[in-house]
């Protein structure tokens, strides 16, 4: 939530880009699942999105958010450019001026660009909106490994999830967002590991298969939503798969389900990010070396210099890219 500064702040950029000339629309809600959104502080023309970011931004638990959402922006083929309060409050015409600069480029280059495939899909506003509950939220992991414990190839039914999950919640099987972030906590669960030349590795192959098995029981359980329920999932796993992949080097597997797999050199980091693709990919779902850099950049600054010295591969490995 903005503080009265940072929008009183924010008005004043309004103000300056308007006597730019610039067009921009406020409060514009940017949906990719039923119950993901973000809404940036400005969106001018049609993918320039400003964001003004006061010292809130500054801590380390916004740090992580700041760039999930900045990303998943990207990957939706907006440009984001972040100012901070202090900049617009000493140079507003500067950065109007900056602005207004980047707004004639995009759109001078956007007739001539081929547009690539965006990895997370932009969604229309959805008819119905149901927000995951707190206690559902709150107790969902432990649920889900629970759950877990039960679930094999036999039962994996719309029946047996509607049962055993209303015995936890009886809404928790009725809202679809619940459902999703379930099934992205159980696919860190159902991790499988496969021989490859004597080595272990993830079986991406089984995930793709797991992806598929999910979509198909989310599109039964929610039939009203149709196709929408893949793009959906989709989305939920592009965003996630950075974060999957940081963790897989510094815990070995997800927060959830630690130590399945060994990464400790470029080349098996490589191997997974190829394999990961590989076979994601038929489900829309790939990752990125740069978006991997960003979240093993954040996690190393925390790092001591001591254990950084683990990490001397990971380290060579992101200055090489």
């Amino acid at each position: 939530m903005q503080t009265s500064k940072t929008y009183s702040i924010g008005v004043k950029v309004k103000k300056d880009i308007k006597k730019k000339q610039i067009p921009f629309k406020t409060d514009q809600v940017i949906w990719y699942t039923s119950c993901d959104c973000f809404t940036p502080d400005l969106i001018i023309g049609k993918r320039l999105i400003i964001e003004v970011d006061g010292k809130v931004h500054d801590k380390e638990h916004r740090k992580t958010l700041d760039r999930i959402r900045k990303r998943a922006l990207e990957n939706m083929d907006y440009t984001v450019r972040i100012v901070k309060n202090e900049q617009v409050r000493d140079k507003p015409n500067q950065i109007a001026d900056e602005i207004k600069e980047m707004y004639y480029k995009l759109s001078d280059t956007a007739e001539n660009k081929k547009k690539e495939e965006t990895t997370i899909t932009e969604l229309k506003k959805p008819l119905e909106i149901k927000p995951i509950p707190k206690d559902i939220q709150f107790n969902l992991d432990f649920w889900a490994t629970e759950f877990n414990k039960k679930l094999n190839d036999e039962n994996w039914s719309v029946e047996f999830f509607r049962e055993s999950l209303s015995k936890y919640h009886p809404e928790l099987v009725k809202n679809q967002c619940a459902i999703e972030k379930l099934i992205l906590v159980l696919h860190g669960l159902n991790l499988r590991k496969t021989l490859d030349d004597g080595v272990d590795s993830l079986d991406f192959e089984y995930s793709l298969k797991f992806f598929k098995k999910s979509l198909n029981l989310l599109q039964e359980l929610f039939p009203d939503n149709g196709n929408m329920i893949a793009i959906h999932l989709k989305n939920i796993f592009n965003e996630s798969a950075p974060g999957f992949f940081k963790n897989l080097i510094f815990k070995g597997g997800p927060n959830i389900n630690t130590g399945i797999v060994s990464i400790k050199d470029k080349d098996s980091l490589i191997f997974h990010i190829d394999n990961f693709n590989k076979y994601l990919s038929e489900f829309g779902v790939t990752v990125e070396p740069s978006d991997i850099i960003q979240e093993c950049k954040a996690t190393l600054q925390k790092f001591s210099k001591e254990k950084k010295l683990n990490y001397n591969w990971l380290i060579e490995w992101i200055h090489a890219n």
